[in-house]
């Protein structure tokens, strides 16, 4: 995976339009190898967010736990890592509410729970985290999160496996859900969103890659792939509280 990520990702650039020209900028944030420290040197897998009250703010999460920073528009930037009693791991989401804070969710070795990081402004630090996913032996991956601009809330999706990469056939897949209403300082109780589970190998048998958002009146539609190598969608009007009784595909 390590030398496939090498290979996919030489470059870390964010690429610029100017406003009111046809132009655009690829702007270099690191190079793999030359970066001071083992934990930027091979940053991929990059979200980004933008302050929806002043656009020039960008912030980038990429792997593992790395953020970049700028301030005027994507010229210039700052970078760090995040720090914590925990080891940032896969997975980062940058999001934005509309109030102009940041969050940075990302999965943690072991895959025990899923992260969320909040930055009141793009000038203050990052909190300490909150958790969620938190589920017994359970293990968390590829989380995805969103802003409901109605209720204010935080949504994050991920998908949880008994053991993942596992070829028993006692050992399966579901899509879960959680809700903050306080800025991701704490999370309600997972909900299951996938009606059908999968297997736990990680592949398109599995309820795998499950991405969520946000619907004109505040529903809550979320899709992932999964058994039968499919496209799975299922909705919730009632912020997550409930789900559709059967998951529809294609």
């Amino acid at each position: 995976m390590k030398k496939l990520k090498r290979l996919l990702a030489p470059l870390m650039v964010i690429c610029i339009c100017l406003a009111g020209t046809a132009n655009a900028l690829n702007i270099r944030l690191v190079k793999i190898g030359d970066s001071k420290t083992s934990d930027r040197s091979e940053p991929n897998e990059p979200s980004i967010a933008v302050n929806p009250l002043n656009n020039n703010e960008i912030v980038i999460g990429a792997n593992a736990g790395i953020y970049y920073c700028s301030k005027d528009g994507g010229l210039t930037w700052t970078d760090g890592v995040l720090s914590g009693t925990f080891s940032p791991d896969d997975d980062p989401i940058v999001i934005a509410d509309d109030n102009g804070s940041f969050y940075y969710f990302h999965q943690v070795a072991g895959m025990s729970v899923i992260k969320c990081h909040r930055k009141n402004t793009i000038d203050d630090p990052w909190t300490a985290g909150s958790s969620t996913a938190r589920n017994g032996t359970t293990q968390s991956n590829r989380d995805f999160a969103s802003f409901d601009p109605l209720s204010k809330n935080l949504y994050v999706t991920w998908s949880q496996y008994d053991r993942l990469n596992s070829t028993s056939p006692l050992d399966s897949s579901i899509v879960n859900f959680s809700r903050s209403e306080d800025q991701g300082s704490t999370w309600s109780p997972s909900v299951r969103v996938s009606v059908k589970g999968g297997d736990s190998g990680g592949g398109c048998q599995s309820t795998h890659g499950a991405c969520n958002t946000i619907g004109p009146n505040g529903e809550v539609y979320v899709s992932w792939w999964g058994p039968g190598c499919l496209m799975y969608f299922n909705a919730s009007t009632d912020q997550g509280k409930t789900w559709l009784a059967k998951d529809i595909t294609n």
